[in-house]
């Protein structure tokens, strides 16, 4: 694991918010999706291919820094209070954008820290958890491409039987188009060149709403739900149960944030059954939070609460409902209840028979 060294000597111009802390927090894990990027692709027949972004395809935009840093400074009127000498740990996935939404969030967390803050990176050939396809997997790497099969029924049915709609794009595109991931990445260069104010060629208007955005809606459920996704859930979810019961009990550190992808997030929450109490795709700096209570409920055991951040600005989060818990939710009950789903061994599990 490489780790990344810096001091954080800043002065950053914030708005000033009145504090939101709980006296009962004990203890918080945060799960973040990096900020808005540039496009990760373009295809051929792209009217805007020749448009030079700024760091390349899949860089973190200079909105993508503000929303980060925005995010740290929201969540710190949430959490600083809980920070001690040396107790913050952070992870990012490889990813340059995450690396970075990491580094300005820290810039809006800790504002004037001459802290030594360190980012730990795992290198995406040992990834277990964060970036994808990461560490091989040979039971089920295979199941990526094979979720985004075209010729499966769900297909059909948003085309309704219609395979002119694929020629149609595929003609106007340039793309050969041989599965669901063509219609992810199409989609997403579209809405990334919107949100700068770039007209959508024409082709694309009168087919986005029936058929690109479902499609791509269908490519981006199936790559959640893949078993080689939920395996790196299983090992992502084992972790943060680690850290937040090392942290409960005084031997690691009490805040803790990961960096990375929208498919985390959304993993996450599908292993857990809770992917169906947000909407979506979770959205730039969107995150998803595990906090650790005191409750007078409970005298020998804390309370988790999981919570969702829409977006950076987002001051009071959703609470979401945890499958098999009552509320409060004990965090020995909830450890119990998905013991069996959590994964140890990478290895292990990735290498048995099949």
């Amino acid at each position: 694991m490489e780790t990344f060294r810096f001091y954080l000597l800043l002065i950053v111009a914030c708005i000033s918010y009145k504090p939101i802390r709980s006296s009962s927090l004990r203890g918080v894990l945060l799960l973040s999706r990096h900020g808005h990027r540039n496009p990760t692709a373009g295809y051929p027949n792209d009217p805007y291919r020749t448009h030079e972004w700024p760091g390349g395809y899949g860089a973190l935009s200079a909105r993508g820094i503000q929303q980060s840093c925005k995010s740290g400074e929201t969540k710190a009127l949430r959490y600083s209070h809980l920070l001690r000498p040396n107790n913050i740990y952070i992870k990012s996935s490889v990813s340059e954008r995450c690396v970075q939404s990491a580094e300005a969030f820290l810039r809006g967390f800790l504002p004037n820290s001459l802290q030594n803050i360190s980012i730990n990176i795992v290198p995406a050939a040992e990834d277990e958890s964060l970036v994808m396809p990461g560490k091989p997997c040979p039971k089920y790497d295979h199941t990526l491409s094979e979720s985004l099969l075209l010729n499966q029924s769900k297909v059909w049915e948003i085309l309704k039987g219609n395979k002119k709609v694929l020629d149609y794009v595929g003609k106007h595109s340039g793309l050969n188009i041989t599965s669901l991931v063509d219609f992810l990445n199409i989609q997403d260069t579209l809405a990334i060149q919107a949100s700068y104010d770039f007209e959508m060629p024409a082709w694309a208007q009168p087919i986005y709403n029936n058929y690109i955005m479902p499609l791509s809606q269908l490519a981006y459920h199936s790559l959640t739900n893949s078993a080689l996704n939920q395996v790196r859930s299983g090992v992502l979810l084992n972790e943060i149960i680690e850290r937040l019961q090392k942290g409960a009990n005084g031997s690691g550190e009490n805040v803790i944030l990961l960096t990375g992808h929208d498919i985390n997030l959304s993993g996450l929450l599908a292993y857990l059954s809770m992917a169906n109490q947000i909407e979506g795709k979770p959205g730039f700096a969107s995150t998803v939070a595990l906090e650790l209570h005191k409750s007078w409920y409970f005298q020998n055991d804390l309370e988790i609460r999981i919570l969702f951040f829409e977006d950076e600005t987002v001051q009071t989060p959703i609470q979401l409902r945890i499958p098999g818990c009552y509320t409060p939710c004990g965090f020995a009950r909830f450890k119990k209840t998905v013991a069996e789903t959590l994964i140890k061994d990478y290895e292990k599990r990735c290498n048995e028979e099949r």
